[in-house]
């Protein structure tokens, strides 16, 4: 998930997209699955919620967010379809100037936050930061893919696993 810092302004350019989302909990074969997931036979898909009703604008002038959002009404189980699709959105709204006029102010992104866990063998991790300004009067606009960075887990994983029992007595 993510979060936004400072609202656009201005002829900024505000945020816009998903602020959260959701991954399927069906862990491949030989895999563990993650904390949470039930072990059920049938598969069940994932379902989505309904969307809220946009939020009131964050500001009257220069510039403001609205957002609204929706929650997994079904996650998936047991190999069902994972859902697609944001969690949360935001848009843009009160774009008209207000009193005062100032210089072009660039966007500005705090620093990178530690990567995430790997939940599996070449699996992916994420990073994130966060918009700290969003650009003013014609500066630079913030970019929804500069606040996420995808990269792949150091972990290897063996080619093959075996799996050696014990021999029992005949009964």
């Amino acid at each position: 998930s993510r979060r936004v810092a400072v609202y656009g302004q201005g002829n900024g350019r505000p945020c816009q997209g998903a602020l959260q989302e959701t991954w399927p909990c069906n862990p491949s074969p030989h895999e563990q699955a993650p904390d949470g997931c039930q072990a059920v036979r049938e598969p069940i898909d994932c379902k989505l919620g309904s969307w809220t009703l946009w939020s009131p604008c964050s500001a009257s002038c220069g510039g403001g967010q609205s957002h609204r959002s929706r929650d997994l009404s079904q996650h998936a189980v047991a190999g069902g379809r994972g859902c697609e699709g944001p969690l949360s959105m935001i848009r843009e709204c009160s774009r008209r100037a207000c009193g005062g006029a100032g210089g072009p102010v660039d966007c500005t992104y705090s620093q990178w936050e530690e990567w995430g866990a790997c939940g599996k063998c070449s699996g992916e991790r994420k990073r994130f930061r966060h918009i700290l300004h969003h650009a003013r009067n014609g500066g630079k606009n913030c970019k929804a893919e500069d606040i996420e960075q995808l990269g792949t887990c150091p972990i290897k994983c063996s080619s093959t696993e075996r799996l050696v029992l014990a021999w029992q007595h005949w009964g």
